[in-house]
């Protein structure tokens, strides 16, 4: 069993990972991974890490609010700052940890100013 001190570094770790796209974030990431937001949900790495680095480039900064580990989880909380109609989001983030991977993330955040982005998004 993983320590709390283990989350902390596998996260810290993947959090860096993720953002870079010279990185391999997916070695830090379970084979079975999965996603799951109020608008998405993915279920292998690959479509997660370049959905995530895309949508990067409408994120003008976040602040860290909370921080919460445990053995075989950990949780973020913090504000989102993007470049949309949307602004500043409160965000949580769930990660699973198994066998020392990020197994899953459960994001959660208020999706009612997202759903109209996201709609003007796929019309032909």
């Amino acid at each position: 069993m993983a320590d709390v001190s283990d989350t902390r570094q596998l996260v810290s770790a993947f959090l860096a990972a993720r953002q870079d796209p010279d990185a391999d974030a997916a070695n830090l990431m379970d084979a079975a991974f999965t996603f799951e937001s109020p608008l998405m949900r993915f279920n292998d790495r690959a479509t997660y890490l370049e959905s995530h680095r895309s949508f990067q480039g409408l994120v003008k900064g976040m602040k860290m609010l909370s921080q919460l580990y445990g053995p075989e989880e950990a949780i973020l909380l913090y504000d989102l700052d993007t470049a949309t109609p949307a602004g500043v989001q409160r965000t949580a983030e769930h990660f699973s940890i198994v066998r020392g991977k990020v197994a899953s993330i459960r994001l959660l955040f208020d999706s009612a100013p997202w759903r109209p982005i996201f709609e003007r998004l796929q019309e032909p």
